[in-house]
């Protein structure tokens, strides 16, 4: 007999005070790093879409872009989006927010740095300045919001027990 214990996990949200969202990936398999990096600038390219910021999880990556954007606009950028899990976008897309996970043994891994010509969020900023320990400065280059509140998400996880 299999037994499960319950796990709660946190995940933060891709919404924004003023209903807007910033952008936000799961990847879960890829076969080479660098192939996925040079996707993501391309995006940047074609986009015109200011710094990403990826992260090292159990599973694979995370990345977030903290330039502000409608769902439909997301929805799009997503569907060129070569290394996204396609499932959790679909899910996401259906509930109109994205959630990405926090838990000690994510890290962020990368920076490909870009110029900022769109609004960002401010309090997606202060959040990854604060849990990861990182340094994404508001240097007068780039124009963030005036925002501080950002939503926060509470689910449950089952692991697999040896009991």
């Amino acid at each position: 007999m299999k037994n499960f214990e319950s796990i709660f996990e946190i995940g933060y949200k891709s919404i924004t005070e003023d209903k807007k969202h910033i952008l936000m990936w799961d990847i879960d398999k890829i076969s080479s790093y660098d192939y996925m990096e040079k996707s993501f600038i391309k995006l940047q390219k074609v986009y015109n879409l200011s710094t990403i910021y990826i992260f090292k999880t159990r599973n694979g990556y995370h990345a977030v872009c903290l330039d502000k954007f409608d769902l439909l606009t997301i929805d799009l950028i997503k569907q060129h989006s070569q290394f996204t899990d396609k499932i959790h976008d679909k899910i996401s897309l259906e509930r109109k927010y994205f959630v990405l996970r926090v838990d000690k043994d994510i890290k962020h891994i990368d920076t490909l740095h870009n110029n900022s010509i769109r609004e960002q969020s401010n309090a997606h900023r202060e959040f990854l300045n604060h849990y990861f320990h990182m340094t994404i400065k508001n240097n007068g280059n780039t124009h963030f919001d005036n925002y501080y509140n950002i939503q926060l998400e509470r689910y449950e996880r089952r692991k697999e027990t040896n009991d």
